[in-house]
């Protein structure tokens, strides 16, 4: 369980640098919102790591709306989420 958790706090901090340096790299304008979530029913661990619960989505590893090249910020999010032995789901919608 523990490294369940730790998995989850370098994915989470992998995630968070990659939406601060994208802004500063990206300069399309391809306006989404990306959003990574993980399952309800783990809402102990997610408690533990401080995530807050979005009424509509759930528990939120990461939630970040993009002016650039959104497609592209969602595939890379999916592929750090994939390097990582947790359960997640990434969802894209444009704005």
């Amino acid at each position: 369980m523990e490294n369940y958790i730790e998995n989850l706090k370098a994915l989470k901090l992998e995630l968070e640098t990659l939406a601060t340096d994208w802004d500063k790299t990206h300069n399309t304008l391809d306006a989404n919102w990306v959003g990574v979530r993980m399952s309800s029913k783990k809402w102990r661990i997610a408690k533990k790591l401080g995530l807050k619960r979005d009424g509509y989505y759930g528990y939120l590893l990461l939630s970040k709306s993009v002016n650039s090249c959104g497609s592209d910020f969602a595939h890379e999010v999916s592929q750090i989420c994939a390097k990582y032995d947790v359960w997640t789901s990434v969802s894209e919608y444009q704005l």
